[in-house]
């Protein structure tokens, strides 16, 4: 499940769909960015935290 995750989150059209939904939702672009921002560290946390996977 998370492989999938992460490989949904590698997609550039997965973000698009992340601003309509803010947008949908009623966020403001300083929102939006406010939050993405944190997604990002989110992100970055668990790039660190995940093992990768042995080449070959």
């Amino acid at each position: 499940m998370i492989d999938y995750i992460l490989k949904r989150l590698r997609e550039p059209s997965t973000y698009a769909g992340f601003a309509g939904l803010a947008l949908a939702l009623g966020l403001t672009a300083t929102e939006w960015a406010t939050i993405s921002t944190a997604v990002a560290g989110i992100a970055g946390v668990v790039a660190m935290l995940l093992t990768d996977k042995a080449a070959g």
